[in-house]
C-alpha cells in the first residue's frame, strides 16, 4: 500500500521542526505561558471546549510552578514612561471590565 506523499511531507516537517526546537538554547518565558494559560482557560470554558480549557489549566499550572523564573520588571525598576504606559493600559482594561459588567446587568 502506498503512503500518500502528504503524510510523508507532514512527518518530515514535524521531525525538522522538532530538531530545530530542541537544538536552540532559548529559555522559555513562563510568565507568557501563565498568561496564555489564563486566556485558554477562559476561552475554553466560555466555548465549552474541553481540550482548550484543559490545555489552559496545564499552562497555568506550569507557569505558576515556575514563578521564580518569570521575567517581569518590578514597578520601581521601570522608567517613568513605562510606568505611565502601564498605568494607562490598566485604567483602560478596568474601564472595559466595568463597561462589560454594566452591559451584562442591563435589562
Amino acid at each position: 500500500m502506498a503512503i500518500p506523499w502528504v503524510l510523508i511531507a507532514v512527518a518530515v516537517l514535524v521531525i525538522v521542526l522538532a530538531v530545530v526546537y530542541f537544538k536552540r538554547k532559548v529559555k522559555p518565558n513562563y510568565h507568557a505561558v501563565f498568561t496564555l494559560g489564563i486566556v485558554f482557560l477562559i476561552l475554553g470554558m466560555g466555548n465549552d471546549d474541553t481540550f482548550m480549557w484543559i490545555a489552559g489549566a496545564v499552562m497555568l499550572i506550569v507557569g505558576i510552578a515556575n514563578k521564580d523564573k518569570w521575567k517581569v520588571k518590578k514597578w520601581k525598576d521601570m522608567r517613568k514612561n513605562e510606568r505611565i504606559m502601564k498605568g494607562v493600559i490598566i485604567a483602560l482594561l478596568l474601564l472595559l471590565l466595568l463597561a462589560g459588567i454594566l452591559l451584562m446587568l442591563r435589562p
